[in-house]
């Protein structure tokens, strides 16, 4: 089950960077999706929300998942800046 979720927010991700830059090759749009999955990169507030969107299409539904990820978010971050 969490398979399927991780590749159903990765699928989403690919298609807000594709959505975000036009002109990018897939090669480049894969790059990115994979280096900010790895935590290399940190995740902005305005990509996962457009992820969520995505995914969720429930205002309700959607403002509960966006609660806790930006949660994971705030911790993720805070790792990562240590």
């Amino acid at each position: 089950m969490q398979h399927i979720a991780r590749d159903q927010v990765y699928q989403s991700l690919k298609q807000v960077l594709r959505e975000r830059y036009l002109r990018a090759a897939e090669a480049e749009i894969t790059l990115t999706a994979d280096s900010l999955r790895q935590g290399v990169v940190k995740l902005d507030k305005w990509l996962w929300k457009k992820i969520l969107i995505k995914l969720y299409k429930g205002p309700e539904e959607r403002a509960s998942i966006e609660q806790k990820v930006q949660e994971n978010i705030a911790e993720i971050n805070s790792t990562i800046g240590s």
